[in-house]
């Protein structure tokens, strides 16, 4: 039986986080010092945007960006790395979206794909659990509940001050 390599997307999984910053509900354009892309980005209509800039005991930084259209009951919430000079890259995204492939999953990028960078690391190669296989939707996504479980699964401190906006 051979070794399991250890994966360098379960440790920043793992790790526990700290809020630095929190932009709250916006609307606008997504800009690059809150993405994993090189430009701003528009924000679709009925889609709000909320990032949290994350740091870690032993001062590595990420990003948990957050996007939600309630209207069209989609969720998505994405881990992203920030090295200090270098490109953004984004690691794993929760979402849950309506549809045959949807329901709640996660996509990552695991050890294959460790030179992609900025944009290119948005397209992973990873969905668990696989498609075809049945996945639960929660029906009660609130933005402050999406945001709150986010902030669970990527291992961050409790997020406070959940508002919600209206579009």
């Amino acid at each position: 039986m051979g070794t399991v390599k250890h994966s360098q997307v379960r440790d920043e999984l793992t790790c526990r986080k700290r809020v630095k910053k929190d932009t709250g509900w916006r609307a606008d354009d997504l800009p690059p010092r809150y993405s994993a892309f090189p430009a701003s980005r528009p924000c679709g209509r009925r889609w709000e945007w909320r990032c949290f800039v994350l740091e870690t005991e032993d001062g590595r930084s990420f990003r948990l960006l957050v996007e939600v259209s309630p209207h069209l009951s989609k969720w998505k919430a994405m881990l992203i790395r920030a090295p200090e000079g270098a490109p953004p890259v984004a690691i794993m995204r929760f979402e849950d979206q309506p549809g045959a492939q949807g329901g709640l999953h996660v996509h990552a990028s695991c050890d294959d794909n460790r030179d992609l960078t900025g944009a290119d690391s948005v397209n992973m190669t990873y969905t668990l659990p696989d498609h075809g296989r049945t996945r639960r939707r929660r029906r009660a996504w609130t933005k402050a509940l999406f945001c709150k479980a986010a902030g669970e699964f990527f291992r961050t401190d409790p997020i406070s001050g959940q508002e919600e906006m209206e579009v």
